[in-house]
């Protein structure tokens, strides 16, 4: 390999590795699965996920915030939960009713997902979630199995501007090399 392609592919590495020190970290936060227990129709705690408050220290850097899980956790019996809602701090994050099948038992552990909008950010400025279920009849059971609460920060320019120069270089080495 020549001097010139050497230092050629350890200008793209210093650019790639620049940009991705540059960027804030994502946080994946979760919570272990959840069997809740029969008993009677009302709210049940499922957890509460904790995280560093000062991450929405300035909420317009937050790029996204998505809470996931599924219904049920696992395989039979426990692939279903009661028909009913999850909450996270107030806010109705996943509803398992009659028009889905996360109540039927068989029909296996069923994937859901929630955007947090940048107005409910607010709910995260005390550094915990706390998820809470409610059932709507006393012989089931609230099951939710991988829940994950995901934080990500909208990128810096910087990183936009180095992965830029990295892409346009390859081009040029592309272009010089046809």
């Amino acid at each position: 390999m020549s001097i010139a392609k050497t230092f050629k592919s350890a200008a793209i590495a210093a650019a790639l590795v620049a940009a991705g020190a540059s960027a804030q970290a994502v946080t994946v936060v979760t919570l272990p699965d959840h069997n809740g227990g029969f008993g009677t129709a009302s709210l049940e705690a499922v957890g509460t996920f904790f995280f560093d408050a000062s991450l929405f220290s300035n909420i317009s850097e937050i790029g996204s915030v998505v809470l996931s899980g599924t219904f049920g956790t696992g395989g039979w019996p426990n692939d279903h939960t009661a028909l009913g809602d999850l909450y996270a701090d107030g806010i109705t994050v996943a509803t398992c009713d009659y028009s889905s099948t996360c109540w039927l038992p068989g029909a296996g552990a069923q994937s859901w997902s929630y955007t947090f909008t940048v107005e409910q950010y607010t709910a995260f400025q005390d550094g915990q979630l706390s998820l809470v279920a409610d059932k709507l009849y006393h012989d089931e059971v609230n099951r939710f199995g991988s829940l994950t609460l995901t934080i990500s920060p909208v990128p810096e320019p910087g990183s936009y501007a180095l992965m830029g120069a990295g892409l346009g270089l390859l081009a040029w080495m592309r272009r010089r090399r046809a």
